[in-house]
């Protein structure tokens, strides 16, 4: 039997184009998900504050308008620094009108 974990609805007003599960970077932390879609936008998620069964719909925890045109890809890289700390996670994304954007999450 398959079931619903969460509906994440109202980030993208067009087809959505890609996606990226990230995991939380501590047990039992936050999972995450972040999608790119055909309107230029881009959606992190949080599956996790969603209520159990999926009934209801879950809105992200942020949306930004990343490109002009659809975002065609999008990957994750860690920035290095020389700094003892874990180096900072990057989003590069990819559009037709501007080819490379990225935005650190942490």
């Amino acid at each position: 039997m398959r079931q619903v974990y969460a509906k994440l609805t109202g980030a993208h007003k067009a087809a959505v184009t890609g996606i990226l599960p990230l995991g939380s970077t501590e047990p039992g932390g936050p999972d995450r998900l972040v999608t790119a879609a055909a309107d230029g936008t881009i959606a992190v998620w949080q599956p996790s504050l969603a209520t159990s069964g999926g009934a209801g719909a879950h809105a992200p925890v942020a949306t930004w308008k990343a490109h002009e045109g659809p975002v065609n890809s999008l990957t994750f890289y860690r920035h290095l620094t020389d700094s003892p700390e874990q180096p900072a996670l990057r989003l590069a994304t990819a559009g037709a009108v501007r080819t490379a954007w990225g935005v650190m999450l942490r």
